[in-house]
């Protein structure tokens, strides 16, 4: 079995972060054939910042940080569920010729879940009551926004 890790996807720092290659993105997916994706919510801001500025490589984040991750019910991968407004388990579908050329990677999602305070009936519920769980988005330089400020469209 292998040893869990956890890693934060955003291209947004990859990016910077040169001359390392973007490649970094995916390794864990590329690596394993399989990866949990778990999305946190602004209370995990801190958590997840802290998260992705440390490399897995050389330290164990679950330790470190105290986090609890439960396990993936088809892969058995770790599953961030306290906090995160929604998880995927997934398999990786090999695609070399795009992994290779545009440093992308498709995945099989075999299992899935989300808070039903922030999701329900197949919608996001961005509401003043459930902030905590709004999906997080990072700007760069530890600047996050949430989802928060819903607009809703009315028919022309």
């Amino acid at each position: 079995m292998r040893t869990p890790f956890v890693k934060v996807c955003g291209w947004c720092d990859e990016r910077r972060r040169r001359p390392r290659p973007r490649r970094q993105f995916a390794w864990g997916a590329i690596q394993n054939l399989y990866d949990g994706l778990c999305i946190p919510g602004a209370g995990l801001v801190d958590l997840t910042y802290a998260v992705g500025s440390a490399s897995g490589r050389t330290v164990d984040k679950f330790s470190r940080h105290g986090i609890v991750a439960r396990t993936g019910p088809v892969l058995g991968v770790p599953l961030i569920e306290s906090g995160c407004a929604a998880w995927l388990e997934c398999r990786l579908i090999r695609e070399p010729h795009t992994e290779d050329a545009y440093d992308t990677c498709f995945a099989e999602v075999v299992a899935a879940a989300a808070d039903a305070r922030i999701f329900a009936s197949g919608h996001w519920l961005f509401r003043d009551d459930n902030v905590g769980l709004q999906t997080i988005h990072h700007l760069g330089g530890g600047n996050f926004v949430h989802a928060g400020g819903v607009l809703r469209a009315q028919p022309l």
